[in-house]
């Protein structure tokens, strides 16, 4: 009688393999004939594991200092990336890009990258923390968009490039599209500091991120537009509040507000939240000197 068994093994650790790894194997066969034992070995087949290609792009709340985002590989290996930035207020125009080496949100040349080119490669799972400088010493209000794509390919999801990932191994646009891109809304008492409101008072800073239904960060229909409002308040307040009317062109997404990460509901009732599909409503009540409060919603492109 010849038992058959098959064994199902979930992997203790699920991390992504890294681009460039060599996946190797060989198997062997064994049995008895006539009375004694045999053995054979296969031939070796390997590959080199696929680079995938993706990113994210986030703004990072900065008082009285450049424009920060954080620009993280979520690909599965080493990659440079292309980063841009411009402007809409004629006159005013970006003066560079540089990796914030210290983390401190202030550019400081002597520490600092100022980028002229690509930035350097970054590891799977690591970030740039990066400074928009704008060529303004005076108070600026603007939109900025800023955007990044990996330097070996960008674009259609699945797209190759064979041979161009990691190791000789292909390159592989992400879901991603190996693309991003913020835009940010700035009113700011010092060049490219972002958000709204005057020293003493509050400040509400405004980014948005898209998702479009094939991955990539093109604003076409039935894409989702993430919207995330910082708000700092300098001093206590009372009775705060933030209302955002939903985009023409746009429908709300409903049950998609939240409020400092915790979700609200769309109806006036017990919470802070009311999300009646023309704007989005969230009380924020008495708030103490010093507070910051993060809103986030959705919005899906008509």
């Amino acid at each position: 009688m010849l038992a058959l068994v098959w064994l199902v093994a979930t992997p203790a650790d699920a991390t992504e393999t890294p681009a460039g790894s060599r996946i190797v194997n060989v198997a062997a066969i064994s049995a008895q004939q006539d009375g004694r034992a045999i053995d054979a070995q296969s031939n070796r087949v390997d590959l080199v594991t696929a680079e995938r290609l993706d990113l994210t792009l986030a703004r990072v709340a900065n008082d009285g200092g450049p424009v920060d985002v954080v620009l993280t590989n979520s690909g599965n290996g080493k990659e440079a990336f292309d980063v841009r930035a411009t402007t809409s207020t004629p006159g005013t125009s970006v003066r560079g890009i540089a990796i914030d080496r210290d983390g401190n949100g202030r550019y400081d040349p002597a520490i600092d990258l100022l980028l002229s080119g690509p930035t350097p490669a970054l590891a799977p799972g690591g970030q740039w923390r990066l400074l928009v400088l704008l060529d303004s010493d005076d108070p600026v209000r603007t939109t900025l968009t800023v955007s990044a794509a990996a330097l070996t390919a960008s674009g259609t999801p699945g797209t190759i490039r064979p041979g161009a990932g990691d190791g000789g191994g292909d390159a592989v646009v992400g879901p991603t599209g190996a693309q991003a891109s913020v835009t940010i809304e700035t009113d700011s008492p010092s060049p490219g500091a972002g958000g709204s409101g005057g020293a003493g008072g509050a400040t509400l800073v405004k980014s948005q991120t898209v998702l479009a239904p094939d991955g990539s960060a093109t604003a076409v229909r039935d894409a989702i537009i993430t919207y995330t409002l910082v708000a700092r308040f300098a001093a206590a307040a009372t009775a705060a509040r933030l209302d955002d009317p939903v985009p023409a062109g746009t429908i709300y997404v409903p049950g998609s507000l939240m409020l400092d990460g915790a979700a609200l509901s769309d109806t006036a009732d017990g919470d802070a939240g009311n999300g009646d599909g023309r704007a989005v409503t969230v009380a924020l009540g008495d708030v103490a000197a010093g507070t910051t409060r993060t809103i986030r919603f959705q919005a899906r492109i008509q």
